[in-house]
């Protein structure tokens, strides 16, 4: 994707592919740091780590190394900015572009998201540029049909957007199968399998919301009743909320995306809106555990960098 992206004129950070850890030591110096560590492969951010020592390669390409498929990392460039995501769909090469959303990550070394928020807080000129790479990847990479989800970074010194990575499929944790459609009218999954069955489907948005999916952390401990799950869906602009712990399970540490505990997903009339919304449900989900009662989920802490 890297090599393929850059003749197409897109800009990356730039990178090194590496199979061991000595060619990880060997290649990267101090210069090269503070750097990204990720594997080739997975997904959910398994394996990935922001390092900023040179003590830290050893133990972050091993992580990464562990968890690729194909037994390969990168080690990339480390950008100052804001990351988000688009959700588009192709058909006969025609795009349509569903959603562009501005993030809040999660503190470092981790990489999870914590926020996505739609339509993103980008200016005119970013949001062309945005509208460019997904022209670019689509005509790069030869899509014709399909959907495509597309991670990129807006640079805080030359708000130059960077391709970060996209695959030909939809966001995770429903964004694409139940956001998507509240926020543009567009039934995304009935668009995919009829394509998938060679049928075309008209696609045309018939509106433009705001929404978000947020991410739902708490402490570490044994879980003995989670509550307000089903009053928090009972909210106006309340798509889905879940807590995907019962009693019996263990809180961990989260360290990557699938160790999120919980998420929701909202729509509203603007972004003040849907913030609100969201500090509703926060204010309605508690949990048990065996050595306390009635614990809020934690703080979010801001960290748009990537």
């Amino acid at each position: 994707m890297r090599q393929r992206s850059e003749s197409a004129g897109i800009p990356c950070p730039w990178y090194r592919r590496v199979r061991s850890i000595d060619d990880a030591v060997a290649l990267i110096d101090g210069h090269a740091l503070p750097a990204i560590v990720k594997p080739v492969d997975n997904c959910s951010s398994r394996g990935v780590r922001w390092i900023d020592r040179k003590a830290d390669i050893a133990p972050a390409v091993s992580d990464a190394l562990k968890v690729s498929r194909a037994g390969e990392a990168l080690i990339e460039q480390f950008l100052l900015g804001t990351e988000g995501s688009i959700e588009t769909l192709v058909q006969d090469g025609r795009i349509v572009i569903l959603g562009i959303c501005d993030k809040t990550k999660s503190p470092l070394p981790d990489r999870y998201d914590l926020e996505l928020r739609y339509p993103g807080a980008f200016e005119a000129p970013v949001r062309a540029s945005l509208e460019a790479l997904v022209q670019r990847i689509v005509s790069g990479f030869g899509v014709t049909s399909g959907i495509l989800h597309i991670e990129f970074l807006v640079s805080d010194d030359t708000r130059t957007v960077y391709l970060i990575e996209f695959a030909i499929r939809g966001c995770g944790s429903k964004v694409a199968t139940h956001l998507m459609p509240a926020l543009t009218g567009v039934d995304v999954v009935r668009v995919v399998i009829r394509q998938a069955l060679g049928l075309r489907t008209p696609i045309e948005p018939t509106h433009a919301g705001h929404g978000a999916l947020h991410f739902l952390l708490f402490p570490r401990g044994r879980v003995t009743a989670v509550h307000g799950v089903d009053a928090a869906r009972q909210l106006p602009g309340v798509i889905d909320a879940c807590v995907e712990r019962r009693a019996g399970d263990f809180i961990d540490d989260v360290h990557d995306g699938r160790s999120r505990p919980g998420h929701v997903l909202v729509c509203g009339r603007d972004r003040t809106d849907v913030q609100e919304t969201l500090a509703r449900v926060r204010a309605l989900i508690r949990v048990d555990y065996e050595h306390a009662a009635g614990v809020a989920p934690i703080a979010m802490v801001h960290s748009a960098h990537r």
